[in-house]
């Protein structure tokens, strides 16, 4: 796919999406418009049939404002195939960088959020992130907007994504009593099902018993939460209080109580709850607690309360509402070891380590100081062994460099006798450190950078020292080159007095510099582009890995659950049947020669009806995990053909009101479920087409940077070959000086002072106008009009060739960042909502 960087015409089908002109934008794609394009502002047409032209100014209570002619405008959009997931999902940069889900669910837009969601066929990421980690329902939980809310989680939305700064949708919903309720129970459904897997279950060996308290007490799949007047602040302080009071005493038996009382129907009166209203484990008591976070400030932290917070639905990350802090820093601070408890420390080390690894507590959230944990537990802290392990858990060294608001990190603040843990060789990984933060990748490991650092030899020579790549700028640096060249050139008459020649060979010899530093420069620029592109190729192949062990197991998951292949909602013509999916057999890799669940066979021999599309379709999709073309060109992937679009789409009230279905032992199987499993191919089929597009990227990219090289190379030779020109130039002058100097002597007349050959030495204004700066940088435009061969060349590439090689290919790049995390997150998504 190629998107245009700015669109200023694309036959006014931005304009037509802004306004909501649905015939419009009918027209202008009908014209052959790119809906993939940007407008002049960085806007996709998609974000302006949402968003409107003045979408700061929107209020969001006014329901006029998604009119059915915007709605259409934003179903033709989404009809088009050649639609791409980075246009679905992609951050707008100069709109706040939200995405178009995250903007409808902004501006508590109901209907643009359904429409979004179901003609997309969950190909728009209903956890899409934007620029700062937000997902829609983030937003929506934030402004209270339940039935968004409700739209939201009913495709699948998770609670417990997390922002940039660790935040999720539970702590954004503490004041909005019904989201946090419906939060928790979605938690506690999911919690519960990822338990049932062994490579998934996060609770401690000892708390499995757990899991049947959770099953017994299992909420309805209902996405109604209990009214509004239930929720009474009396109430719901009351309870708070009660679980606090039951994680101090410890009573767990108490706590399991309240945690796992059975189920309700939503419009239970209040005299069927334990304490007459509904539980919230994430709500905060009056100093800003939560239960979650008393549990890690007990005197002796219990893992299975722990686990039986997180079973009902507690927030790991959630922040205390005064100091912003999170459990971990709260466990910094008041752990300490008791000599009453010879195992206390052993415990200590299991509690923490379960809590960061298994349920994925942030070590490096910041409170209102911008401290983190390590911070706390190296100033305030009153336990060394706590300290040790969080170093330990930081594995990649980077948490504990990060500085609070006073610009000091761990170390700086830490107690002289907690200074220790931090280990011998603290100033070198403190440099290392620092270094780290001036790459490209802030995900590099700090102990790769201990190691290169100390594997690569430092070596000097003259050219370095006179122009080192950290500090040249090219541009002055290719300027000057050029100057001393045209000063230099072999076409002009050169005088052989002894300034001339002395002048004439500083310059060459600061050219030789220049050119080296110049290359040298350029060279960096290329092999920092080509290191990118290598680790991006890694990760597009990761992606690959992933779609195609997410293709595998929806194959598998549909087959078992007897689902047929749903209608395509839309005739489409192929139009470029090379690229779609849907072309001869003799292309696809026969599936034999693919690795296979056990239970394939099964499939295979299932008498369900329509079997062969299923694997026609898996096949089709394994049979472009390699790129097909080596083409420089970026074209758009329409596969229209493969791209199968439609599903059995139910009205979200119906989803909302229908009674649960049946529980199996075995698997919690409900509608949200069923509905990721007949949306995943058309989600996987778009992640295959945009995986393709994202290699003939890497592909114009690669060859970017060959061409790039290639006039690296031409330069050098070019320069090496133009001062070796004038050092002959220089050379020969002064050869024929010597020459006929030695003439001139024997010709000479004696004088008083022995031979003076007063006509032969240069005059004073020679030497003046010799020496004038002024004089030699006011012949430049001179000089400019007769530049020889070589130094138009060297102009050409230093100038524009190289650049224009290197900034292309950082192009393609940064298009492709972006791209593939969308990828990535979108085949990461089927898996999550299909329990795949």
């Amino acid at each position: 796919m190629e998107r245009s960087q700015l669109s200023f015409d694309q036959f006014g089908l931005h304009t037509f999406a802004t306004v909501g002109d649905d015939e419009g934008v009918d027209r202008a794609l009908s014209h052959g418009a790119d809906i993939n394009a940007l407008d002049s502002a960085g806007r996709t047409a998609l974000m302006c049939a949402v968003a409107g032209e003045h979408w700061q100014e929107i209020d969001a209570s006014n329901a006029s404002i998604m009119t059915p002619k915007r709605l259409n405008t934003i179903r033709r959009l989404l009809s088009d195939p050649r639609i791409s997931l980075f246009t679905l999902n992609g951050p707008q940069s100069l709109m706040n960088g939200v995405i178009p889900l995250g903007m409808a669910a902004w501006l508590n837009m109901e209907e643009a959020v359904q429409i979004l969601l179901e003609e997309s066929f969950d190909s728009v990421s209903v956890d899409g992130t934007d620029a700062h980690g937000a997902t829609a329902l983030m937003y929506a939980a934030r402004d209270g907007g339940l039935r968004v809310v409700q739209l939201l989680l009913s495709h699948g939305a998770r609670p417990d994504f997390r922002d940039c700064n660790h935040r999720t949708p539970v702590q954004f919903a503490l004041d909005h009593p019904q989201i946090l309720w419906l939060f928790e129970t979605i938690l506690r459904r999911h919690r519960w099902r990822e338990s049932q897997s062994a490579d998934r279950n996060k609770l401690f060996p000892s708390s499995e018993g757990l899991l049947d308290l959770a099953f017994s007490a299992m909420p309805s799949d209902s996405l109604e939460p209990p009214p509004l007047s239930i929720f009474t602040s009396q109430g719901t302080s009351r309870l708070t209080d009660t679980l606090i009071s039951s994680i101090s005493l410890p009573d767990v038996p108490f706590l399991h109580s309240l945690l796992f009382s059975p189920a309700l129907p939503a419009s239970s009166p209040p005299a069927l709850y334990p304490m007459s209203t509904p539980i919230l484990v994430n709500h905060p008591d009056a100093a800003g607690w939560s239960p979650i976070h008393h549990c890690v400030a007990a005197k002796l932290p219990c893992i299975d309360i722990l686990d039986a917070l997180y079973c009902a639905g507690a927030e790991i990350a959630l922040f205390t509402t005064q100091d912003h802090s999170t459990p971990l820093h709260i466990l910094a601070k008041s752990a300490r070891l008791s000599p009453e408890y010879p195992d206390h420390a052993l415990s200590l080390y299991h509690f923490t380590v379960h809590l960061v690894r298994d349920l994925r507590a942030p070590l490096s959230a910041r409170d209102k100081n911008d401290e983190t944990c390590i911070h706390i537990a190296a100033e305030h802290g009153n336990c060394i062994e706590l300290l040790m392990i969080l170093l330990e858990l930081d594995s990649t060294g980077s948490v504990r460099e990060l500085r609070n608001g006073r610009g000091l990190t761990a170390l700086e603040v830490s107690k002289p006798e907690f200074r220790i843990a931090f280990g011998e060789n603290i100033e070198r990984l403190r440099s290392v450190s620092v270094l780290s933060m001036q790459t490209i990748k802030a995900l590099a490991s700090f102990a790769s950078l201990v190691s290169f650092s100390e594997s690569q030899p430092t070596t000097f020579d003259d050219a370095s020292s006179l122009c080192s790549p950290v500090d040249l700028d090219i541009q002055e640096s290719t300027h000057q080159l050029l100057f001393n060249l045209r000063v230099c050139s072999p076409a002009i008459n050169h005088s052989s007095d002894p300034v001339t020649l002395s002048r004439l060979s500083n310059f060459l010899a600061e050219a030789t510099h220049l050119h080296q530093g110049i290359i040298r420069q350029f060279r960096c620029r290329v092999d920092e582009a080509t290191n990118e592109l290598e680790h991006l190729r890694c990760s597009s192949g990761q992606v690959q890995k992933l779609l195609h062990r997410v293709t595998l197991a929806a194959i598998q998951k549909l087959g078992d659950k007897g689902f047929d292949s749903y209608q395509r909602r839309r005739a489409r013509d192929s139009e470029d049947s090379q690229a779609t999916m849907f072309h001869d057999a003799s292309r696809c890799v026969s599936s034999s020669s693919l690795a296979r669940p056990k239970r394939k066979a099964t499939l295979r021999e299932s008498s369900l009806p329509k079997k062969g599309k299923l694997l026609n379709w898996f096949k089709r999709i394994i049979a472009h995990e390699k790129p097909s073309s080596t083409r420089l060109q970026i074209v758009y992937d329409i596969d229209e053909a493969s791209c199968a679009a439609g599903r059995q789409v139910r009205p979200v009230d119906n989803l909302l009101e229908e009674d649960p279905p049946c529980v199996e032992e075995d698997v919690a199987f409900d509608t949200r479920i069923e509905a990721a499993l007949k949306t995943c191919k058309a989600v996987l089929n778009a992640s295959s087409r945009d995986l393709r597009a994202i290699n003939q990227c890497l592909l114009s990219a690669e060859q970017f940077i060959s061409n790039a090289n290639q006039a690296i190379s031409r330069a050098e030779r070019v320069a090496r070959r133009a001062i070796k020109k004038r050092e002959t130039m220089l050379a020969k002058i002064r050869a024929s000086k010597e020459k006929n100097s030695a003439q001139e002597s024997l010709e000479g007349t004696p004088g008083a002072l022995g031979y003076n050959f007063l006509t032969l030495r240069p005059s004073i204004a020679s030497l003046t106008s010799v020496n004038s700066e002024h004089s030699v940088y006011s012949l430049a435009p001179t000089l400019m009009e007769n530049d020889d061969e070589d130094t138009r060349i060297l102009r050409r590439l230093f100038q524009r060739k190289i650049e224009a090689g290197v900034i292309a290919s950082w192009d393609e790049m940064n298009k492709v960042m972006d791209w593939l995390r969308i990828v990535r997150e979108a085949t990461r998504g089927v898996k999550r909502r299909a329990y795949l």
